[in-house]
């Protein structure tokens, strides 16, 4: 894989991916946008709980299933609690009907 190939990668719909999949993508991104409504309902989840924490610890991750785990996770929130200190602009567009 090589990092940095795409100046700039759009998720749209970020609710409805997981991180893995859209790992390859953010890695090859120089810049990411993430657009997504956080109010929509998550994809439902393709690991259980057991099955991921068992192969968080087999792998020793477990640290880190809480911020980037499948499990009541996806791309947006991922994005969202792992970027902002680091050079990102998160915009709100709300809708005034």
């Amino acid at each position: 894989m090589q990092p940095g190939l795409f100046d700039i990668v759009v998720i749209d719909d970020a609710t409805r991916w997981t991180l893995t999949d859209v790992l390859p993508l953010i890695f090859r991104a120089k810049r990411l946008v993430t657009i997504a409504d956080p109010e929509r309902s998550p994809k439902p989840d393709r690991l259980g709980v057991e099955t991921e924490r068992t192969l968080a610890t087999r792998f020793g991750v477990e640290e880190w299933i809480e911020l980037l785990g499948h499990v009541g996770n996806d791309a947006y929130k991922a994005t969202m609690n792992t970027l902002p200190g680091r050079q990102a602009d998160v915009i709100s567009l709300l809708e005034n009907g």
